[in-house]
């Protein structure tokens, strides 16, 4: 058998883990996907926008994944928000690209980055990006055409956007394929393709 792995597949509403995982492990239809370095506050800014994203759909998961000194501030703010059924702080994970698989959209809120490969892995994998402004999310984030970029102290802009992408089917599967398009370059094969080209050309 072959296998076309540059083919996007539409995940939303078929029997895939996306929904049928999701249901089972968290018992919810909605789940966004957060990856946070607890040593800094960026995860607050989504933490509040998840007070707007629950009255749109109840159920919402937000997934934070990491540790750091802040985590017991995040613990606290989580409680005053009323959102500890909606918010899962799973601790240091090494099987993100699990729950990228039932993510609906990945968030980031950090204000530094390099080249976050976190974004790659979510874009690579069809999950539509919610990321703030910064070096590492410009290089890689065409603003409202394979994600959304958005000031990382703008909660209401960061719900605007996250309920944006799940009520609009058609725009959620045209960033799924251009994000997915664009990350190609950031994949093992291609990456390999360009440095044999710079160190191995004849």
């Amino acid at each position: 058998m072959e296998y076309n792995f540059d083919e996007i597949i539409d995940r939303r509403h078929t029997n895939s883990a996306k929904f049928d995982e999701m249901d089972a492990l968290f018992g919810s239809d909605v789940m966004h996907l957060g990856v946070a370095d607890m040593d800094y506050r960026s995860p607050e800014p989504i933490l509040n926008a998840m007070q707007k994203i629950v009255k749109k759909y109840p159920d919402a998961q937000l997934l934070l994944a990491g540790n750091g000194s802040e985590k017991e501030n995040l613990e606290n703010l989580i409680k005053s928000l009323r959102l500890t059924e909606n918010i899962k702080m799973l601790g240091y994970v090494t099987n993100l690209q699990e729950y990228q698989k039932i993510a609906d959209v990945s968030v980031s809120c950090s204000k530094r980055e390099g080249l976050p490969l976190n974004i790659v892995e979510a874009m690579l994998s069809g999950t539509p990006v919610v990321a703030s402004v910064n070096r590492g999310h410009r290089e890689l984030i065409q603003n409202g055409k394979n994600g959304f970029l958005i000031d990382v102290n703008d909660c209401e802009r960061i719900a605007d956007k996250v309920l944006k992408i799940l009520t609009d089917k058609q725009l959620y599967g045209e960033i799924q394929k251009n994000a997915n398009t664009y990350a190609q370059a950031y994949t093992f094969r291609n990456v390999k393709k360009e440095l044999e080209a710079v160190y191995f050309k004849s």
